[in-house]
């Protein structure tokens, strides 16, 4: 049934997201505030960043959710030798305050300009870190990435950028 592969269930709060049934409702926000100030030092850009640390409720590990919102200024990083979706994972998974709080997944959310979720996508910390090592290249990386992407945003800004560029 196709109301059961969108989630349908799920996003009207009729049963419990995977998130829901597995994450503390309750972030730990100075967990959060270290490991983005950790990033930074890694060389994330953290303008219009925020980044949140979730604990599982059955196991000792967790789970780092950062949003990337171009609202408040967020842009991704251009001309490194990683790509850039990849380098923030790797500036977020690679250090020792995530290995402090047990982060076992990273999972970043892109907000454009106009407030339209462009993608949510999670990979496993050790993926991160196989990439930003070098282990795994480019696209054994982007193999190992769950999520979502929201293709008709996506196509939106892509074609108003051609027109801002025709003009």
């Amino acid at each position: 049934c196709a109301a059961l592969v969108y989630r349908v269930p799920q996003r009207l709060g009729i049963f419990p997201s995977a998130a829901e049934k597995q994450l503390s409702y309750t972030p730990d926000r100075e967990g959060g505030r270290a490991l983005l100030a950790e990033a930074q030092a890694r060389g994330l850009s953290t303008q219009g960043v925020e980044l949140y640390v979730f604990p599982y409720k059955d196991k000792d590990a967790s789970v780092a959710v950062a949003v990337f919102d171009s609202r408040e200024g967020f842009a991704f990083s251009q001309g490194g030798k990683l790509n850039p979706i990849g380098q923030a994972f790797s500036q977020i998974a690679g250090g020792p305050t995530a290995e402090r709080l047990k982060i076992e997944r990273v999972t970043v959310m892109y907000v454009n300009k106009k407030g339209a979720d462009m993608m949510s996508l999670s990979a496993k910390r050790s993926d991160a870190l196989a990439f930003a090592n070098g282990a795994i290249n480019d696209k054994q990386f982007m193999t190992v990435l769950d999520g979502d992407i929201n293709l008709p945003a996506v196509i939106d800004e892509q074609v108003e950028s051609f027109q801002r560029m025709m003009q």
